[in-house]
């Protein structure tokens, strides 16, 4: 393996730097949406949940096959010398074709078994064989990340969703039918395998190690990231799979474009936590009261950023539905309306997952989570069985309620105190003002855009002069 761990001996310029690209490739992601959106549009909500459930039996194929190996090499290369790091990443590669094969064999026949017709069987493998090739880049994109070439890696990732993007851009313009979508997409992600391997192999040399007990032991090692991630990719990717077995493939339609809001509002907690965590891994040893401090001011600023998601949501649904997907989805805006409720408690359980990796309690954290996974799954055969899609959306809500409740549980035998009902007061206080302003809004007929914007306006507004968050408390969480 050709390369060499760049350090300037400038670690502060090395981490701003790193930082950047990092953020490039996380704010690429709006490229995903943006895709998700025009397919949605173009085929309509029956299509476009085969498409979904495709895509979700295709992600979870996959995740067998990727086996966290981009976080395992991302954490391993950097402390290797040349001819180790060397044999990890060919070992890694080798370990993907054991695990394709033996992944191959067990989902082809449940694929084939599968109650769709003919043609969804098709799609399903077509686009699993798309998944194939984006977990098979993974490991490239680990090498370039453990050997400090952040800006390859997030030119490969922004690369890899301009493609994409370009498939629905495509598919729009000349409505494009399902399996035309299909094959699309399987030609994005070959592409970006082959510009992975390319731009990768300026700094690595690409080898295969293909002996079992190497493959054995390789896969033991990355055995921690592979079960975080089946099991985050389960419990997302399992309601749809459900839904489409139990329902119909215009019901996943549906669901999937509500369920898109949760995911996409992610940014929002990761962006905070992202700076918290550093200090509270700190001060947790060395100052419990600093780290309480922390705790609760992230615990507030949860409250901030989710309440105005769910009021304007739930005040301007079917505007923001038909603007998006348009008017065939219209029937979603009951699933919208409750499925939104998730986000102020899924807020709480990020900051409080940053208070268990602070702790070094990882373990706990994926035994809860793990626990959370089988119950959304048990939970969900009788809520979809006899409520349909609001069966799904009770059944996510209760499970991310469940998950905040066990977390918020076991952060008091972490020594972490926190009181949820005071740091609430004052960002539901904001949020009664801002309800009424946007329910005046709707009332007479102001567009959610222009109400949107003039509310978020309204909202700083209150929060600066009122000061209920001040600037020493930004800066006390960028303080390192």
């Amino acid at each position: 393996m050709n390369y060499k761990y760049k350090n300037n001996g400038n670690n502060r310029y090395d981490f701003i730097r790193n930082t950047l690209f990092s953020t490039i490739s996380e704010c690429s992601a709006v490229f995903l949406y943006i895709f998700a959106i025009l397919v949605a549009r173009t085929l309509g909500p029956e299509k476009y949940g085969v498409f979904v459930f495709a895509l979700s039996f295709g992600t979870i194929y996959a995740v067998f096959v990727r086996f966290g190996f981009f976080s395992y090499l991302s954490r391993e290369l950097p402390l290797c010398k040349k001819q180790k790091g060397e044999y990890k990443f060919h070992s890694v590669i080798g370990s993907q074709l054991w695990l394709m094969l033996l992944s191959t064999i067990v989902f082809l026949p449940i694929c084939m078994l599968l109650p769709k017709s003919s043609t969804d069987k098709n799609i399903i493998l077509i686009v699993c064989g798309a998944m194939l090739f984006h977990a098979f880049k993974e490991p490239f994109r680990g090498v370039l990340r453990g050997m400090d070439y952040f800006h390859k890696d997030s030119f490969i990732v922004v690369n890899e969703r301009l493609l994409i993007l370009s498939v629905a851009i495509l598919a729009y313009i000349n409505s494009w039918g399902l399996p035309a979508i299909a094959a699309g997409f399987l030609l994005a992600r070959l592409i970006d395998f082959i510009i992975s391997v390319i731009v990768t192999s300026k700094i690595a040399v690409f080898n295969v190690v293909l002996n079992t007990q190497v493959v054995k032991s390789t896969v033991q090692k990355a055995w921690p990231f592979a079960t975080m991630m089946l099991l985050f990719m389960i419990y997302n990717y399992c309601d749809t799979i459900m839904i489409s077995l139990m329902l119909t493939d215009k019901d996943v339609g549906f669901y999937n474009i509500s369920y898109q809001v949760l995911e996409g509002s992610q940014i929002f907690p990761s962006s905070v936590t992202g700076s918290m965590l550093p200090l509270l891994t700190i001060h947790y040893l060395n100052n419990i009261s600093y780290a309480n401090h922390l705790l609760n001011f992230g615990i507030e600023l949860m409250f901030y950023l989710s309440l105005p998601i769910v009021i304007f949501f739930n005040i301007y649904t079917e505007e923001i539905i038909s603007f998006l997907y348009g008017s065939s989805y219209i029937p979603a805006v009951p699933v919208l309306q409750l499925i939104i409720w998730s986000v102020p408690v899924f807020f709480l359980s990020v900051v409080a997952r940053s208070a268990f990796f602070a702790a070094k309690e990882e373990r706990t954290y994926a035994c809860i989570f793990g626990a959370s996974v089988a119950f959304n799954i048990v939970l969900n055969i009788p809520m979809i069985y006899y409520f349909n899609l609001i069966g799904a959306c009770i059944a996510t809500l209760l499970t991310e309620l469940v998950v905040c409740i066990l977390l918020f549980i076991n952060l008091k035998k972490l020594s972490y105190k926190y009181n949820l009902l005071r740091n609430m007061r004052n960002p539901l206080f904001v949020n009664i003002v801002i309800f009424g302003i946007l329910y005046l809004a709707r009332v007479n007929n102001i567009h959610f855009l222009l109400a949107g914007v003039g509310s978020v306006l309204l909202y700083l507004t209150i929060i600066y002069f009122c000061k209920l968050i001040t600037i020493d408390d930004i800066r006390a969480l960028r303080k390192n």
